[in-house]
């Protein structure tokens, strides 16, 4: 704001501390925290984003496996897209590829809350590979480079499905992608239900989705995760959207941790009784 130039993010080398490895443990502390307010506990909670769902393998005709986090396993039949993070491993082919480098400049002036993300224009870049959808081999989905999923997320990947999920309608209208219903409210009629501009992300019934078809969503996704799990392409997993706390203060003493550098870069941790440090 005060000089005009525009602000985008880069990577730091920052020492974190590693408060990811404590997130259940933050969760249930929270119980005992008699005195806070309900809703500064809520806020906590929602921060700590305990998510529990599903790890699928989608396989590519690249041979780039990608690894999806999802809480909805039970849309997998209304999956029409494969989006990943500008930092995904699978963009290693397109490192010195003009248009990608452009579009990734585009996403990192773009912030990373979820508001800003929300709010911005879901763009992708057409990456031409194909992964093929683990239950229904025959097809084959596109896999997109979005500017929606992030890296610290689940696993930086995601499978869109357009009807019940509105970020992801707003991606395959834009790039003409297929959008199939597999979740109807309880009183729809499934032969006369359309998804118009929003997507449906109630709870309902399911449709289109094979032997998933009449469960309610719940029974759905517990049935959906057995059959993965038992065809061995993914897994019931917990992911947290907690991230680890960066130590971010610059001074010319770096970080206020105990590390020290020797003259090769090797860092080393000190002992209490090694402190304080006097500096040259």
């Amino acid at each position: 704001w005060r000089s005009g130039v525009m602000v985008e993010r880069k990577k730091l080398s920052q020492w974190f501390f590693n408060i990811k490895k404590f997130s259940q443990d933050l969760l249930d502390g929270l119980q005992n925290l008699k005195n806070w307010p309900e809703k500064v506990k809520l806020m906590q909670k929602n921060w700590i984003g305990k998510s529990e769902g599903c790890e699928i393998l989608f396989k590519t005709k690249s041979n780039d496996d990608i690894k999806v986090f999802t809480t909805r396993p039970d849309t997998i039949y209304g999956a029409s897209f494969i989006a990943i993070s500008t930092d995904h491993p699978a963009t290693k082919h397109f490192k010195n590829d003009k248009d990608f480098i452009k579009f990734k400049e585009m996403c990192n002036k773009i912030g990373t809350t979820e508001e800003a993300l929300a709010n911005a224009e879901k763009i992708g870049f057409d990456t031409k590979i194909k992964a093929i959808h683990p239950l229904e081999t025959h097809r084959t989905l596109p896999v997109y480079v979005s500017n929606f999923v992030l890296m610290e997320y689940g696993t930086g990947a995601i499978f869109g499905c357009p009807a019940h999920d509105q970020r992801d309608l707003e991606f395959a209208k834009k790039y003409k992608l297929n959008i199939l219903p597999v979740v109807i409210p309880n009183d729809e009629d499934e032969i006369k239900y359309k998804i118009t501009n929003v997507a449906y992300t109630g709870d309902g019934v399911l449709i289109n989705s094979k032997f998933l078809n009449g469960l309610n969503v719940q029974n759905a996704k517990k049935k959906i995760i057995d059959t993965i799990e038992k065809k061995s392409i993914g897994k019931r997993k917990i992911s947290f959207r907690l991230k680890d706390w960066g130590v971010s203060r610059q001074r010319y003493w770096g970080c206020p941790i105990p590390i020290v550098y020797k003259k090769d870069g090797t860092a080393i941790t000190l002992s209490k009784k090694d402190l304080p440090v006097i500096l040259p």
